[in-house]
């Protein structure tokens, strides 16, 4: 716009130039002039600051013209948009419109909280509780420092119950706490199909199962096969097998007291948990650990364990690449492969006094023994 004023302006004060020099054909001759002491002809003035008006006023003319025809081009097309909006808005609020007279035909409550609509051949009445956030539901892995994990699934329990009713990601759940009310409900578990409760996992079977397992015994609803797995599980937790390894209980908690002892200040959580984890790879697993490899085996089992209060896991699709890069991947990765070593271990040499070496060689009465996998 501006290289456009500059040509405007100079072609608007080329008349005036014009006529200050002369016309083209005419000549001057200053020397002659002067010889002769002709008296100075007189030029046609130029006012400069009319012409630079001049200039500006074509200007503000074009320009104004052209902002005319970009603000009427814009316009056009924001109709145009805003045509195509309403006719899809029409579209959208007439099915909007039908879903939620389908909705309240039906429950409403179904509407924002899928899944929760009651079983018509059930009289029984549900338990008090609320569904929180319409589609979410209530985050009930939420903790604090002060109580840990779980907090609000201990708050809800407080407000309405040992048994009440909530819905997280998806899923419907009733939440049942108490010595005699789990004790009555697990007498209907394998009583089958419809009829009795089972376990599984609900939601995240694609990343929570991968981590965490899901052929374990606490997964079988098959009341033989959950059976032969309690069985065999049990023959490494007689009081035979206890007693063997209480030495070696023992020398793990003489080491964290001897830790306690020499510290002017300690934090006792952080004693608990590697008395926990200690007990987990020398005992449980009769891993062979360096002292430098024994920090790392404790950091990646805290980050494996603690994946189970990672609501993102319970997305109902596979995270790519959760195995391998991911940190709970990497954690699990390490972990299986210690036990993979420690069982190829016991394969060559024998059994010894681990807890994993009696589920490995434990048999049950038809000589079958637990898989890898189990």
């Amino acid at each position: 716009m501006k290289g456009l004023s500059c040509c405007l302006l100079l072609l608007s004060a080329l008349p005036s130039a014009a006529a200050f020099v002369g016309s083209p054909r005419s000549t001057h001759d200053v020397r002659t002039a002067a010889a002769a002491r002709a008296p100075p002809k007189s030029y046609p003035t130029v006012d400069i600051t009319a012409a630079a008006a001049a200039s500006k006023s074509t200007t503000a003319i074009y320009m104004s013209s052209t902002s005319s025809s970009i603000a009427v081009v814009a316009k056009s097309a924001v109709t145009a948009v805003f045509a195509q909006l309403r006719r899809h808005a029409k579209l959208l609020l007439v099915l909007l419109t039908a879903s939620l007279l389908f909705a309240k035909r039906s429950n409403p409550q179904t509407l924002l909280w899928p899944g929760t609509q009651t079983d018509k051949d059930c009289d029984a009445p549900l338990p008090a509780g609320g569904y929180g956030c319409p589609f979410i539901g209530i985050n009930l892995f939420d903790g604090n420092k002060d109580y840990g994990p779980f907090v609000t699934s201990w708050q809800l329990g407080q407000k309405y119950g040992k048994i009440f009713k909530t819905y997280f990601a998806g899923f419907p759940i009733v939440n049942v706490s108490g010595k005699d009310n789990i004790k009555a409900l697990l007498k209907n578990e394998f009583k089958g199909e419809g009829r009795g409760i089972g376990t599984k996992l609900i939601g995240g079977e694609h990343n929570l199962g991968d981590l965490f397992g899901d052929k374990a015994v606490l997964y079988e609803n098959d009341a033989g096969k959950h059976g032969r797995l309690r069985k065999l599980a049990g023959d490494a937790m007689t009081p035979v097998a206890i007693a063997e390894a209480l030495p070696s209980f023992q020398d793990l908690a003489n080491q964290q007291v001897d830790r306690v002892l020499k510290a002017d200040t300690i934090q006792m959580e952080e004693v608990f948990n590697d008395f926990t984890l200690d007990v987990a790879w020398k005992q449980i697993l009769g891993l062979d650990l360096n002292e430098e490899d024994i920090p790392e085996f404790r950091k990646m089992v805290q980050i494996w364990v603690k994946c189970i209060m990672d609501p993102m896991l319970l997305v109902p699709f596979r995270i790519p690449g959760l195995m391998k890069w991911t940190k709970v991947g990497r954690a699990r990765t390490y972990i299986v492969s210690k036990i993979e070593e420690k069982l190829d271990k016991l394969e060559r040499d024998g059994p010894d006094s681990s807890t994993l070496s009696k589920l490995y060689f434990a048999t049950d009465d038809e000589g079958n023994k637990l898989t890898r996998e189990e």
